[in-house]
């Protein structure tokens, strides 16, 4: 959550980027994302079905997350990375770089297509009902959740982030 804020890229950016002086913590953000959990945990007292969508989102965002890396990963791969350098100051997207380990060649690339396919599978499937038999009780509704987060995170990009929004902001502590 800190970061993000850091970035200016939640609501309220301003105040959830607040340190604590003395204790150089952000309490803020550990206060909203603590806050968030524990409203979302009283969801299962409520409903299952629910409580089993908000779960399904997240497996589903996580996947998404994990599948867009993983693609971008790939194009560059096909594009051409350079050389891994201990040295270089790693900021924009000219200047990507391989860490100190990758997979080399034609072994990287089936690895980072094989990664994409799967992911792609889990991330499709993560959608379906539980069981076969689907009513309203047992209908997986993250799917909806999931396009409406989507939608959402479009739209506030296109009413606010792009205005504000720069990039990660890079630390360097020396």
């Amino acid at each position: 959550m800190w970061s993000f804020a850091r970035d200016n890229a939640v609501p309220f950016s301003s105040q959830v980027t607040k340190v604590h002086p003395k204790t150089r913590i952000p309490t803020i953000a550990i206060f909203i994302t603590a806050a968030i959990s524990i409203l979302l945990s009283f969801i299962a007292l409520g409903s299952y079905v629910a409580f089993s969508n908000v779960v399904n989102l997240s497996i589903g965002g996580l996947y998404a997350s994990y599948f867009i890396v993983c693609t971008l990963l790939l194009w560059r791969r096909l594009q051409g990375i350079s050389a891994y350098n201990a040295h270089a100051a790693m900021v924009g997207p000219d200047s990507l770089q391989w860490g100190p380990w990758k997979v080399p060649g034609i072994f990287g690339v089936a690895n980072n297509l094989f990664a994409c396919c799967y992911l792609l599978l889990l991330w499709f499937f993560s959608f379906w009902p539980g069981s076969v038999e689907v009513d309203a009780q047992s209908m997986n509704f993250s799917s909806v959740t999931f396009g409406g987060t989507v939608l959402f995170a479009i739209i506030w990009y296109y009413v606010r982030g792009r205005k504000t929004y720069q990039g990660p902001i890079v630390e360097v502590a020396l």
